[in-house]
């Protein structure tokens, strides 16, 4: 092949490469629109779909096509969520999801600047099992490690700052809770069978709440923790099937819940978190959905059942709400976390039953019945 065939075909190759980058380009710029809501039309509209995260395709990013055309690594590859755990949000912009493969690490996806990045995958701060996340006032980044076994503070650049608990406190911390008013770190440390309270000035563990057994006030493998303005502090009491609620101090107050196939009921019991009307979120993993109690633990909705459509769920993991009340539900075994608006609509009259049961587990990608709402 002759000097100038070969720049011919090189020029050829990067106008191809071009030209797939302007297509790819103009495939990503329609920002995402779903028009699902909950419970659906005639009822009052309560939550509404606005934005799957799964990777940096979601804010345009390079394919496969081009990235080989342009000798590059795909950013959509190394830039994708495999396996979500947890998830929160700044309600400015950033969310944070913690992903314990490929490599294990918290994904930040930047909706203002439209990128993905990474926290924790290399030096100082390196993550093993990033689980559980919460963020301080301030901006601190606080995620706790099942393999590390403590938590691990980030500035709000991202930069690693401290550890906070000792790894012989735990067994596997999971779930965690800020309490800054207290300056009070919960801690559901799953395989321990009890919550550890730490310091979040040093660190140091203060006092414990419950052990293994079934009696009000202990767990058996509790996985979620949320904190409530007040101080009171919402456990997920997993196979107990349950979640208890206990005082500032750690006294118990009360429980809700059981196991079953009936509303209100748990199969599977994962993550827990409170909007600003008091409203209790518990994801079930089992029932692939989101269920939401009011502040007496009567069922009032739930979000989602079983597949891999819009709204739908397979192994629904952490649940969280931002300062502006919308919710975040990772949906782990279709590799994504979902947001809804809280639309603050005014609830339902409690006490009677929703219009059908909770779907229990079926099959990835089968369809899910429409959600329903308490009358």
């Amino acid at each position: 092949m002759t000097v100038t065939g070969s720049t011919e075909r090189r020029a050829l190759l990067r106008a191809a490469a071009l030209a797939l980058l302007s297509l790819a380009a103009c495939a990503h710029v329609k920002e995402q629109h779903y028009d699902l809501v909950i419970p659906p039309p005639p009822e009052p509209a309560r939550y509404k779909l606005e934005h799957i995260y799964q990777g940096s395709d979601d804010y345009g990013g390079g394919s496969k096509a081009t990235d080989i055309l342009l000798g590059k690594q795909s950013a959509s590859e190394s830039q994708r969520l495999f396996k979500p755990f947890d998830a929160v949000s700044d309600g400015k912009g950033t969310v944070y999801i913690s992903d314990t493969a490929k490599p294990p690490r918290v994904a930040v996806f930047d909706d203002v600047k439209k990128e993905v990045r990474a926290i924790g995958v290399e030096g100082d701060g390196r993550l093993l099992m990033p689980l559980g996340l919460a963020l301080g006032p301030d901006g601190a980044l606080y995620v706790a490690d099942g393999k590390l076994k403590v938590v691990l503070r980030y500035q709000a650049d991202g930069k690693f700052d401290r550890t906070l608990g000792n790894p012989k406190d735990f067994e596997r911390p999971s779930s965690i809770a800020l309490d800054p008013a207290r300056k009070l770190l919960y801690v559901a440390d799953t395989g321990g069978h009890r919550v550890r309270v730490l310091s979040l000035v040093d660190g140091s563990l203060l006092r414990t709440i419950g052990e293994r057994g079934a009696q009000p006030g202990k767990f058996n493998y509790p996985e979620g923790v949320a904190v409530a303005k007040d101080g009171k502090v919402y456990v997920v009491d997993s196979m107990n099937f349950r979640y208890q609620v206990f005082d500032a101090d750690g006294k118990f107050l009360e429980t809700h819940g059981k196991i079953g196939q009936e509303p209100g009921a748990f199969a599977r019991p994962k993550g827990i978190a409170l909007d600003s009307d008091g409203h209790v979120y518990v994801s079930d993993a089992a029932f692939a959905n989101v269920q939401v109690f009011d502040a007496q633990g009567r069922l009032l909705i739930w979000i989602g059942g079983p597949g891999a459509g819009p709204g739908q769920f397979q192994l629904t993991e952490g649940v969280s709400l931002d300062p502006s009340d919308h919710l975040f539900v990772v949906d782990q075994y279709n590799k994504r976390v979902q947001r809804f608006a809280y639309l603050h609509v005014a609830e339902p009259a409690p006490g009677a039953a929703p219009t059908a049961a909770p779907a229990a587990p079926t099959a990835p990608g089968s369809a899910a019945p429409a959600p329903s709402v308490a009358r």
